[in-house]
């Protein structure tokens, strides 16, 4: 219940503060206010170079941002197509055996034709 009354006060307080500084703005002058004359030149300055910042980062998030949905498309296509073959784990094994069974029926195909060529040169001697 403590708490309760001291955030109360805090709350209540704060709006005084408020309610005072609003009532003082009116009061001050726009003479006083009034900046130099250099300070409004380099205003300008600051403004065009805010404007120029502002339109090469929107360029830059443009294409940036368009580079990304084309890679994600790329992505997306991609992982489509492993769906669509299977597993791409299972695919790579199946690779792998059948190149290895390319290469063993080449290496029986070798020595077959080297017995062959043996058993001529035994049947000519």
């Amino acid at each position: 219940m403590i708490h309760l009354l001291i955030n109360l006060a805090l709350a209540v307080s704060a709006g005084m503060l408020l309610f005072i500084v609003a009532r003082a703005l009116p009061r001050v002058s726009e003479e006083s206010a009034r900046r130099p004359a250099g300070a409004s030149r380099l205003m300008s300055y600051l403004e065009k170079a805010d404007a120029f910042v502002k339109r090469i980062s929107e360029r830059f998030l443009r294409k940036a941002r368009v580079i990304l949905m084309k890679l994600e498309n790329v992505v997306g296509t991609k992982l489509t197509a492993y769906k669509k073959d299977g597993d791409s784990v299972s695919r790579r094994s199946n690779l792998k055996l059948e190149f290895s069974e390319t290469v063993l029926d080449e290496e029986e195909g070798k020595e077959e034709k080297e017995e062959e060529k043996e058993e001529k040169k035994e049947g000519e001697e």
